[in-house]
């Protein structure tokens, strides 16, 4: 598997284009990483081989770490699908939970790319402050290899394609949650 072109991103004008506004958008998904620095730049790969493939009410977010803001700028009504290389899991393993699936786990499985708070109490202050919690699911991935300048690591580079059928696999779920926003 070549990796040298994982970590390049798509040029603009290749990329379909997002929703034109937020009324259309069903389902937000929130690729976390830094391109680069080892598995993190696995958000960058799964851009790169997901984004053309998601039905047009998709946003799809290239994000870096994920914050409060992020979640606060989903479009009201919308599903998120949060993808994410976790520490606490062996490398290459994909899981996917509800989004506050991490709540009261007493386990190490954590994402990696979120601010100073952890993962639930950035859902729990956006949900405070939108009013009402986020919908949605998490796809997270065991991490092996973080260094700056890093390739994926080999476990990481077998799990991409299982990575998207699951981020695929979330946005469908997510679009058939019955929760009302």
């Amino acid at each position: 598997m070549n990796t040298t072109s994982w970590s390049v991103p798509v040029p603009a004008a290749a990329r379909r284009p997002s929703p034109a506004s937020d009324e259309t958008v069903a389902v937000e998904v929130l690729a976390c990483g830094q391109a680069n620095c080892g598995d993190d730049g696995l958000a960058a790969v799964v851009e790169q081989n997901l984004r053309r493939r998601l039905p047009a009410d998709t946003r799809f977010r290239l994000i870096g770490r994920l914050e409060i803001d992020h979640l606060l700028a989903i479009a009201e009504g919308a599903r998120t699908v949060i993808v994410d290389v976790a520490a606490g899991v062996r490398g290459g393993r994909v899981i996917r939970l509800p989004l506050d699936g991490l709540v009261d786990r007493i386990d190490e499985l954590r994402p990696r790319r979120c601010e100073a708070l952890g993962f639930p109490e950035v859902l729990g202050v956006a949900g405070v402050i939108r009013g009402h919690p986020l919908h949605g699911q998490l796809v997270l991935v065991g991490g092996v290899r973080y260094a700056v300048g890093s390739e994926l690591s080999p476990s990481v580079q077998r799990a991409v394609w299982k990575v998207i059928k699951a981020v695929e696999a979330a946005c469908a779920a997510v679009r058939t949650d019955s929760v009302a926003a």
